[in-house]
């Protein structure tokens, strides 16, 4: 069905479409769909797609729990992220369009290093995000050690992030300096020359999601080992971090839509704040404070509906209003849950999370 569609349609709604698949009478499809689009591709759209359609498989094979083809999945994108690299940065980035100064040599050598400079944070960020994938994949099997060595893996890529943070924010501190080659780019119209600087704010999301992952990873592996007030410590400065990425990234001005390109594909997760807010609910419910997690959950749907009151938060809220009250005031609170659900058109949310007989 896939390869029907006309040329005009994007290959990103094309994959999308295979992985729809999965949610029929007949999810083989997705995967036979997903590896014929995979085997079809040729040069140069292969390195441009395959890191996507990668990262599909992985995600059908993690819900169908087919674990070690998951974990195969995102082992191939590991071993593609060099080539990966290669392409983004000679789609985004090319010192050819360097202006003619006085200090070309200079000017080229300095680009020259910062490119390579934040080449190695992108491949320290993105073997951060596979790794991560890989070792919650682990815990998921109740592979602790297995899962303990590959976020050690990851943690070990941090300094190149840290790294090339530094640099820029040493360049951005300096940018009186560089003001003349800015206004000589705009007088050449060239508003769509992506420097390094562009290539990094290009995958800032990435780069700044990187240490939350690391909190994350560190907090679930807490959580298996049943050290749930340190998990709880380390779900908290996730949120933290992650909250105070989002409200610094708040007023920057975004990437234009011209330097997207598919890329790594490795767009964080959306829903890490409530992920987190929930485990940290869980925590404090093992550790014998039940109103305390009854709270925090409300308190989560009180702030943003649409964002934190996802199925696993409503089934586990209503769990607890079950455990801590009788049938007619647990009865009461689901209806409200479900009620708010409702109203904020949650339709993700299933009627069986709520619990009600």
């Amino acid at each position: 069905a896939v390869a029907a569609l006309p040329q005009w349609v994007p290959y990103s709604l094309k994959i999308l479409a295979a992985q729809s698949l999965q949610y029929t009478d007949k999810p083989q499809r997705c995967l036979d769909t997903l590896y014929k689009m995979k085997h079809l591709l040729k040069e140069p759209e292969k390195i441009k797609w395959q890191n996507s359609l990668n990262i599909a498989l992985a995600n059908v094979f993690t819900r169908q729990k087919e674990w070690r083809m998951a974990l195969s999945a995102l082992d191939e994108i590991l071993q593609n992220l060099e080539s990966t690299l290669d392409y983004e940065f000679s789609t985004l980035h090319s010192s050819k369009n360097l202006l003619a100064t006085a200090d070309k040599d200079k000017s080229t050598t300095h680009s020259q290093h910062q490119q390579q400079q934040q080449r190695r944070a992108l491949l320290a960020a993105a073997k951060i995000e596979i790794l991560s994938r890989q070792g919650r994949i682990f815990l998921q099997v109740g592979a602790l050690s297995e899962a303990s060595t590959i976020f050690q893996r990851a943690k070990q890529e941090q300094p190149h992030i840290v790294a090339a943070t530094n640099a820029n924010a040493l360049e951005n501190h300096n940018a009186a300096a560089t003001n003349a080659l800015t206004d000589a780019a705009e007088a050449l119209s060239l508003s769509s020359f992506a420097s390094p600087t562009q290539i990094l704010r290009r995958h800032d999301a990435l780069l700044a999601h990187a240490p939350t992952q690391l909190l994350v990873n560190d907090a679930l592996l807490y959580f298996a080992n049943d050290q749930y007030d340190r998990a709880m410590e380390a779900f908290t400065a996730a949120v933290d971090h992650h909250r105070f990425v989002i409200s610094a990234a708040a007023g920057e001005n975004s990437v234009p839509s011209s330097l997207v390109t598919p890329g790594l594909a490795l767009a964080p997760p959306d829903h890490v704040i409530s992920s987190c807010l929930n485990n940290t609910a869980l925590c404090a419910l093992y550790t014998c404070r039940m109103h305390h997690a009854v709270s925090m959950m409300e308190s989560l749907v009180r702030e943003d509906p649409t964002e934190y009151l996802t199925e696993p938060l409503a089934f586990n809220l209503c769990t607890l209003y079950e455990l801590g009250s009788d049938n007619a005031v647990s009865g009461r609170k689901k209806m409200v849950l479900q009620t708010v659900a409702k109203r904020f058109f949650l339709h993700d949310v299933s009627a069986e999370s709520f619990r009600i007989n």
